[in-house]
């Protein structure tokens, strides 16, 4: 029973992950389409006014208010829970703090939207914390995809930290500070689809075949051997 639930953590993993992708790319989507027109709403504002802009004003707009947020909510649990996935999968504790930081951050941003008090500190987590469990996730995978884990990480720190820099920086003045927030939060919302697909395909390559036992390279997984 232990071995069967080892053969199919890649694969729950892969679809916590890629499930939280679909959902943080798709609700994102669907909050500014029904963000009220006569709001003006473009994506030069930061991501978290869809849920509530920042005091003293705190303007909040439903429908959009609401999907945003439910959306976060849903986001945040299924990373906690494919945190929990990962733990079991590598037993990396480093990987394991990081994405569940990543996970414990989405849901504070449900939580408390962009018209609360709280809301700068659990968005700064989730944007800290998802660029490191992209990057953390480089000493788990095997190659290529261990880059492309690591370049999407490094990718969101450097425009993170673009827009921490505001006007001072040539980004910020570029393309505004939602432009950039776009920059720090799309290439992980990628980064989960790809990854949750990594972890599917490790699945498979766990299942045993008709020809004898199989096993799966330490980069990425535990070497597992399955009787037949």
């Amino acid at each position: 029973m232990t071995s069967l639930i080892r053969q199919r953590l890649p694969a729950v993993a892969g679809i916590l992950y890629s499930s939280a992708g679909f959902v943080l790319l798709m609700g994102i989507i669907t909050a500014e389409t029904k963000y009220p027109i006569f709001r003006h709403y473009t994506t030069r504002q930061e991501i978290s006014d869809l849920g509530g802009t920042r005091p003293p004003h705190g303007l909040v707009t439903q429908p959009s208010a609401m999907i945003f947020n439910t959306t976060m909510l849903i986001a945040g649990v299924l990373l906690l829970a494919g945190a929990f996935a990962l733990w079991r999968l590598y037993q990396n504790r480093v990987l394991t703090v990081v994405s569940a930081l990543f996970g414990a951050g989405a849901l504070g941003v449900g939580i408390f939207p962009g018209n609360t008090t709280p809301h700068p500190f659990v968005a700064m987590i989730a944007f800290v914390f998802s660029a490191l469990t992209a990057i953390a996730a480089f000493r788990v995978t095997s190659a290529p995809f261990r880059f492309m884990s690591l370049s999407a990480g490094l990718l969101s720190l450097v425009a993170l930290i673009a827009g921490e820099l505001g006007d001072n920086s040539f980004v910020v003045k570029s393309i505004g500070i939602g432009g950039t927030e776009r920059w720090v939060v799309f290439p992980i919302i990628l980064w989960l689809a790809f990854f949750g697909g990594y972890l599917l395909a490790s699945g498979r390559r766990m299942q045993p075949d008709r020809h004898g036992p199989a096993a799966v390279d330490g980069q990425g997984l535990r070497k597992l051997t399955h009787v037949r």
